[in-house]
């Protein structure tokens, strides 16, 4: 939940909207194209094995061509990684003793109203003060190479990168 007590430890940002995912996807994608959010750095940095630079494009200009959209395996995995994502955040919780907050938000820089955040949770201390980022990433059996190295996808990282750059927060977790 936005409040203003929340609002103050994050100078950085303004909100440009509380509507979720699951309330309105429509208008969550919709309030998603008018910027450039920590999904698409990474494919602009040529870095993302999911999409491209030319595909974030597209899609941020109205040009999203149907070819260019996300295979039903790939929908299939984006549905299951949100579905999963608050088991994910309650076992980090568990795991790590650490307090979690579930902000419903997309942050603007102040500065820069074009780079966006949405957040999977903040990591607040007993007072409810943010200090870091939990990005929650959910994979196959097909990856457990790649996971069990400790290897993060280098997408992953400049996700949660320019999250950690928009909030003005200096910690972050998977």
């Amino acid at each position: 939940m936005i409040t203003q007590e929340l609002l103050k430890y994050l100078p950085n940002v303004t909100v440009v909207s509380t509507v979720s995912q699951q309330e309105d996807e429509k208008e969550w994608c919709a309030v998603r194209t008018k910027g450039i959010g920590g999904s698409d750095i990474g494919a602009i940095c040529g870095v993302s094995p999911f999409t491209s630079a030319r595909q974030i494009y597209f899609n941020k200009t109205g040009q999203f061509e149907e070819a260019l959209k996300p295979s039903a395996a790939a929908q299939e995995r984006m549905h299951f990684g949100h579905l999963l994502e608050p088991i994910v955040a309650d076992e980090f919780a568990r795991r790590t003793g650490k307090k979690l907050l579930n902000v419903e938000a997309t942050f603007a820089h102040k500065d820069f109203p074009w780079m966006r955040a949405n957040v999977d949770r903040l990591i607040v201390d007993d007072d409810g003060k943010p200090y870091g980022i939990l990005e929650c990433k959910t994979t196959s059996e097909y990856n457990n190479e790649e996971w069990e190295s400790g290897e993060i996808l280098m997408s992953y990282i400049y996700q949660l990168n320019w999250y950690m750059w928009i909030l003005g927060i200096e910690r972050g977790a998977f």
